[in-house]
């Protein structure tokens, strides 16, 4: 071999080494079911009534059916509504039905048109002692222009990483959101969150009281 033949060979060893590099890449996660449970206007109340239309059991009914059907994997998030109203006793009532929440492994809370009618001041005390994770992109803290809660939360299932993001469309309130509070546009709070979760997430979920 003349040493005019030497760089020719290691050039072609060097392409070698890199299409057989190259066709070498990591096995593709396996397939994972992912049930996905959502609730919505749950409305709780600390006792049981039975003297309205409409009722399908309460929390208690459906922690029995989370408790029957729902697999390890599953998803357990809440769209909004969680109360039925924003009075003194409302505070208490979600206080407790965020402990039941919180008993049926749910991962994400949206705040609905009722949570929202809470104060500001009300809703940074629900933030600090909630023992589910809260989300709402465009509820807007007065004082500080910054979102109430965490516009979005990544959760792990798997090898899997799924990004929730939780917004309150502000055509749907019935009354004016709390005192030291606003609604921001939704449509821009998603497209936030959509940026800031790019590259860290496999699949997002839009949970939306419209």
């Amino acid at each position: 071999m003349t040493w005019r033949q030497m760089p020719a060979l290691a050039v072609k060893l060097l392409l070698l080494a890199w299409v057989v590099g190259g066709c070498s890449r990591p096995a593709p996660p396996p397939p994972l079911e992912l049930p996905v449970y959502f609730t919505c206007d749950t409305q709780g109340r600390l006792e049981p009534c039975g003297c309205f239309a409409g009722q399908f059991g309460g929390l208690t009914r459906l922690k029995t059916v989370l408790d029957t059907e729902a697999s390890t994997n599953a998803l357990r998030m809440d769209v909004g509504d969680a109360i039925g109203g924003h009075e003194d006793y409302d505070l208490i009532e979600y206080r407790h039905v965020l402990r039941a929440f919180a008993a049926m492994h749910y991962d994400v809370l949206n705040l609905g048109g009722r949570e929202a009618q809470f104060s500001a001041a009300q809703l940074r005390a629900i933030k600090t002692n909630s023992p589910v994770p809260i989300l709402s992109a465009n509820l807007i803290d007065k004082a500080t222009g910054q979102p109430m809660f965490d516009s979005y939360r990544i959760v792990q299932r798997g090898a899997f990483r799924i990004g929730i993001i939780g917004v309150l469309d502000p055509r749907g309130l019935a009354e004016s959101p709390g005192d030291g509070l606003a609604v921001s546009d939704m449509e821009s709070a998603i497209n936030r969150s959509l940026a800031e979760m790019r590259g860290k997430t496999d699949l997002v979920i839009l949970l939306a009281f419209t």
